[in-house]
């Protein structure tokens, strides 16, 4: 699997997280919005001035890109399957 950066992700990319590299009020902050290593994301809007929106689970969330470039993935798959 390939590793990346969360802000690297592009719409419709589905990803594992693997470490969050964060000072510790931004991995407080992180914690408190559900995310730890081993969730599963994907990426509703990506956007390289403001970050990321993601699914997670049911939650949809705001990442914003300093956050998302601390945040290492593995990606799953590259791109939702469209009919």
């Amino acid at each position: 699997m390939k590793q990346i950066q969360l802000s690297d992700c592009r719409r419709g990319m589905r990803a594992r997280i693997q470490a969050c590299n964060l000072n510790e009020e931004q991995a407080i902050r992180i914690g408190e919005m559900g995310l730890r290593p081993g969730d599963t994301v994907e990426i509703l809007l990506s956007s390289h001035l403001f970050g990321q929106v993601i699914a997670h689970g049911s939650e949809r969330l705001a990442i914003d890109r300093k956050t998302a470039r601390s945040i290492v993935v593995n990606v799953l798959s590259p791109t939702l399957k469209t009919l």
